[in-house]
């Protein structure tokens, strides 16, 4: 994470590295078959 966040530096941050792998963690643990449904149930469940 410490060498994505560094290499990605003072660049545009509309999307925090962490929270984007985190997403794609929860993703492939609770099987999401895709992002859109990865973003609905994040939508959906603001506690995940």
């Amino acid at each position: 994470m410490r060498k994505l966040e560094r290499k990605r530096g003072k660049g545009r941050n509309d999307y925090p590295i962490r929270a984007v792998w985190n997403s794609i963690i929860a993703g492939i643990i609770y099987q999401h078959p895709s992002i859109e449904s990865l973003r609905r149930e994040l939508l959906r469940n603001a506690q995940l």
